[in-house]
């Protein structure tokens, strides 16, 4: 967790946190998830939905076996909530998805979200592996008491999960925004009391059950919560991408790759290893994905090199650096906190 100055302002446009518990084997989970569906699909824009299945004794379940603890952590360790279907928004109880309405998730939106997130995600390591960086601004004090039980979560969900046949008994065979895996588990981490402007950083890894998820239809959730009080402060969804090129340093013409200071207020240098002399493209790209610039370098030789980036321009949070040198790519990341 680190200290730093975003700007002076004290809130930002919220995005609602959508949770549901259902279950394949739920007739009431059945007859209601298309309605759902169709209000959270027009609500894309302004609102981000988790799925949590459920199952166990009769209630037959594929995607409940497949992560059971961190399901039943959320979802009854967490909310206390043992039956289904049940939904919430921003970890407020609005009980069976049926009973929302458009002025609901409208009241929700319209409460100022007092963090701002920027979460990144790619597939590495041959799209076997998933990597996300996150990092999560206080607009606003919280110094009391009860603040000490912020934290910050990740979810991977995949987007559509579809059966050839009913894997339950409800007679369901299409399922959306299953929740896969939490990171590092369904506790998330925390972030503790905070003072305007603090940067908090959490960068997780999971490699991905390939016999169970399909790697090209996930996304990531990511959002702030008093774990003590329930309440969501501000969430995000960030989509994958996948890395063209899983060399490791060993495989390429990088001998070696360093960056310093990880933590930046003006300036950055990249410390490049090379086998040999060729032309090395050096792109700079934010936390949401938009490259912020992009530099060719001719006048690198084998050996120790150096190339000094300035984040003079930059604002605070994560950024990712791309290096290339012929078909080898290489990934680095540092923060700005000034």
């Amino acid at each position: 967790m680190l200290g730093g100055t975003l700007s002076a302002q004290t809130t930002m446009q919220r995005v609602t946190l959508i949770e549901q518990v259902t279950s394949a084997s739920c007739p009431p989970c059945a007859s209601q998830n298309p309605a759902f569906k169709t209000f959270v699909d027009n609500n894309y824009n302004n609102s981000v939905k988790i799925t949590y299945q459920r199952g166990g004794g009769s209630y037959i379940d594929p995607m409940w076996d497949f992560n059971p603890n961190e399901t039943n952590g959320r979802v009854v360790t967490f909310y206390g909530v043992t039956h289904f279907p049940n939904t919430w928004m921003n970890g407020d109880d609005y009980g069976a998805p049926s009973s929302i309405g458009q002025n609901d998730l409208d009241n929700e939106n319209n409460i100022p979200a007092t963090f701002h997130i920027d979460a990144s995600s790619q597939l590495i390591n041959g799209n076997t592996e998933i990597q996300v960086d996150v990092t999560a601004t206080s607009l606003q004090e919280y110094s009391a008491g009860s603040d000490h039980q912020t934290r910050l979560y990740i979810a991977v969900i995949e987007n559509d999960v579809n059966y050839t046949s009913a894997p339950g008994t409800n007679g369901e065979e299409d399922f959306y925004w299953v929740m896969r895996k939490m990171l590092p588990n369904q506790n998330g981490t925390v972030i503790g009391q905070q003072t305007i402007g603090q940067i908090n950083t959490v960068s997780e890894t999971w490699t991905i059950d390939l016999s169970e998820v399909d790697p090209a239809d996930l996304d990531v959730v990511v959002w702030v919560q008093n774990s003590s009080t329930g309440d969501v402060h501000q969430a995000t969804r960030t989509s994958m991408a996948a890395t063209t090129n899983p060399l490791s340093v060993d495989e390429s013409n990088f001998a070696g790759v360093e960056v310093y200071p990880t933590i930046a207020d003006h300036n950055v240098t990249l410390g490049l290893t090379l086998a040999k002399a060729d032309l090395v493209q050096v792109d700079i790209i934010d936390a949401t994905g938009k490259m912020v610039s992009s530099n060719n370098y001719t006048d690198l030789s084998n050996g120790y090199n150096t190339i000094n980036i300035s984040a003079d321009d930059l604002t605070n949070g994560l950024y990712h650096i791309r290096i290339k040198s012929g078909n080898d790519v290489i990934n680095k990341k540092f923060i700005v906190a000034k």
